[in-house]
């Protein structure tokens, strides 16, 4: 039972992930933002992974 429970609660959500793709460097996070850069441009992301201050 607490199996199929999971399957039902937990698999939708998982399927709503974002992904970043192509990044060349993530710094650490600092007041709840990291920057990443991506080729030779910069941007920020949250703590929830998305981005706040685009490319």
């Amino acid at each position: 039972m607490s199996k199929l429970f999971i399957t039902f609660v937990l698999i939708p959500f998982l399927g709503m992930a974002q992904t970043i793709e192509n990044i060349d460097y993530i710094s650490p996070f600092h007041n709840e933002v990291a920057a990443i850069k991506k080729g030779s441009q910069w941007a920020f992301i949250n703590n929830e992974g998305k981005i706040v201050v685009d490319f």
